[in-house]
């Protein structure tokens, strides 16, 4: 029998426990326990996670244009990976979300080499998370 005196204490752990679980993912973009459909995009997301998580909010234009080259040579290689398993309807779909996170990362790439504004490679970066996303959540599993 479980006593009184035991729930109120576990209340805590339980909720703590709740809300982790609840943010696990945002907003479909993949997280670092989430599996990814491919080693492609597992190491796209490796080099774009700390950009987006620690060089955006500090305002860091530099690191992110110096990793540029990087998330452009990781982009290739999603592009060649293709549209794996995909058929029909979903194929055509996961072509659009290639064609959009391709587009964005040129962006990016383009804003990482013109100098002093610092904002458009900011905001290409938040267009590449976000395109990336829509690209691993359209991705057929594994």
């Amino acid at each position: 029998m479980i006593s009184n005196f035991f729930i109120p204490r576990q209340l805590p752990l339980v909720l703590i426990t709740i809300a982790s679980l609840a943010v696990t993912t945002t907003a479909g973009i993949a997280t670092e326990d989430q599996q990814f459909p491919t080693p492609e995009l597992k190491a796209f997301h490796d080099a774009m996670h700390p950009l987006v998580h620690e060089a955006a909010p500090a305002k860091d234009a530099g690191r992110i244009r110096a990793a540029a080259p990087d998330l452009d040579a990781k982009r290739s290689a999603i592009l060649r990976s293709g549209t794996g398993s995909a058929t029909g309807k979903a194929k055509l779909e996961l072509v659009k979300l290639l064609e959009a996170f391709n587009s964005s990362v040129t962006k990016l790439v383009q804003a990482s080499k013109a100098t002093g504004n610092d904002e458009a490679v900011l905001t290409a970066l938040d267009d590449v998370h976000t395109a990336f996303g829509a690209l691993v959540a359209g991705c057929p599993p594994k």
